[in-house]
């Protein structure tokens, strides 16, 4: 009896919530390359386009925009946080129950990323600047909040939390002034919106 396709990881990990990314899944039990198998993958339920099976243990695919919230409710290109990546070779199915995620571009509230390294990932956001995150997920970006995202220094992806110049810092866990810019001032991001 053949034994299940089995997921282990998906790079990059993110992609533009209306999708058009190319992804690699890697894995086993994925069968051999050379072989005609019916074959089908699905991001968080959607299907993938222009499947390539390039080598043993490894698909690659074209992402299909998002349409299901992390609840499971249909939206249209919202952001979604750890979603299911499903493979299926001779009708067996792998999952990677939380290997994926969406996210928006960071230019408007709507348009909200779900963090800097996460836009960086996507290829939607390579410049340092102010950008609208909402890091929980859950496709309602009425939460969500302006960061300034350091994309081009060691490696990129760094949001900003905590800026302050000559003044003593003062323990808070509250938000206070603006870190959103390149500003000097003080200013920090709320505990609550650090720890997301």
């Amino acid at each position: 009896s053949c034994r299940p396709p089995r997921v282990t990881s998906v790079k990059p990990s993110v992609a533009p919530q209306a999708g058009g990314g190319t992804i690699t899944i890697y894995g086993d039990n994925f069968g051999v390359a050379s072989q005609a198998v019916a074959e089908s993958l699905t991001v968080n339920g959607a299907a993938c386009g222009t499947l390539a099976h390039p080598a043993d243990g490894t698909f690659t695919c074209t992402v299909a925009a998002n349409v299901k919230t992390n609840a499971g409710v249909a939206c249209s290109n919202c952001n979604a946080l750890f979603r299911p990546v499903s493979v299926t070779v001779d009708t067996l199915t792998g999952t990677l129950s939380s290997g994926f995620s969406y996210s928006g571009d960071g230019s408007t509230q709507a348009l909200s990323g779900l963090w800097c390294q996460g836009m960086l990932t996507s290829g939607q956001a390579a410049s340092d600047g102010v950008y609208w995150i909402d890091p929980d997920g859950d496709s309602d970006t009425s939460d969500a909040f302006q960061v300034y995202c350091l994309q081009t220094t060691d490696g990129g992806g760094w949001t900003k939390v905590l800026q302050y110049e000559e003044d003593p810092y003062l323990l808070s866990t509250a938000a206070s002034g603006s870190v959103a810019s390149t500003a000097t001032g003080l200013g920090k991001l709320s505990d609550a919106n650090i720890a997301l």
